[in-house]
């Protein structure tokens, strides 16, 4: 394989596979000298299969052994993914072929627009996704049930989170026990210590990593790859199914009760009680949170 190459393929029972490196400042020395600092932080941090333009999977499955583990007794990794038939996906195959040029997406065109995902390839689409999202976190009346391994939200999903819970909203967050990444739990802890005082209550999961992007509210939910940090909100390429359809909810609110059963609430002592260690260290960890 030639990572030079503008597509790289691999071939698989004779069958040639196209496959495209996303961001190749690591591979290419000459590509790393002109464009690390401005391509650095983004990341196609989709997970989607479209397949004939008749059905399409969104969720957070990547293609890994993680997901294989219980063939060999040993625990996988809880994630989940929504299938979705025969309801127009041009979206999802132009932002595929965006994403397929590299970091420098083209423009020259307006972006297919499409009412069951939310999808942040364009300015215009990241601040359309991120206004939608922050509307219906601040909405919810009844329930706002929340599982990411990854979160450390900006002031707005702070905001509206707090909004829900004040309202009456049931607010719950799912997160892992054990996040794959070093460090994660205690930027987590971090953020939703500053919400505990306002109803929200956390969970985390026990049985095996977390790393299942869902939110539930009231009758709308969403599922895909986003997870709430600024990685989501500011740089990566995202895709997330919206989800209203009864059945379909249903499940969703089946399987986060069933998550919460393989899961322990936490308590948070009062913030204010904090040593000045521990303020230190959650001061260090919100600035960082950019690259969580």
């Amino acid at each position: 394989m030639d990572y030079g190459d503008q597509k790289s393929r691999i071939f698989i029972k004779r069958t040639p596979v196209q496959f495209q490196v996303y961001n190749r400042i690591f591979l290419n020395s000459s590509l790393f000298a002109r464009r690390a600092l401005r391509n650095l932080s983004h990341r196609n941090h989709r997970k989607t299969c479209v397949i004939d333009n008749r059905s399409a999977w969104i969720g957070s499955f990547n293609i890994s052994d993680v997901h294989t583990k219980r063939i060999d007794a040993h625990p996988s990794w809880r994630d989940t993914a929504i299938c979705i038939r025969n309801i127009g996906f041009s979206a999802l195959t132009e932002a595929f072929e965006r994403a397929w040029d590299g970091p420098n997406l083209r423009t020259g065109h307006p972006f297919v627009k499409q009412k069951h995902f939310l999808l942040n390839c364009t300015y215009a689409l990241r601040k359309t996704r991120n206004s939608v999202l922050a509307e219906r976190l601040s909405r919810a009346r009844t329930r706002l049930w929340v599982t990411t391994p990854y979160f450390s939200p900006d002031h707005t999903v702070l905001s509206a989170l707090r909004t829900s819970a004040a309202a009456g909203a049931d607010v719950r967050v799912l997160l892992p026990k054990k996040p794959d990444v070093l460090g994660m739990r205690w930027i987590n802890s971090i953020f939703y210590k500053r919400l505990y005082r306002s109803g929200l209550k956390v969970f985390l999961y026990q049985s095996s990593i977390l790393h299942a992007k869902t939110i539930l509210a009231d009758d709308w939910a969403i599922v895909g790859s986003s997870n709430l940090n600024h990685r989501s909100w500011l740089n990566d390429l995202e895709v997330d199914a919206i989800v209203t359809e009864k059945h379909a909810l249903e499940e969703l609110k089946t399987q986060f009760i069933r998550d919460l059963d393989s899961s322990q609430q936490i308590t948070i002592n009062d913030p204010r009680q904090d040593s000045f260690l521990t303020r230190t260290l959650d001061h260090f960890g919100h600035q960082i949170r950019r690259w969580t």
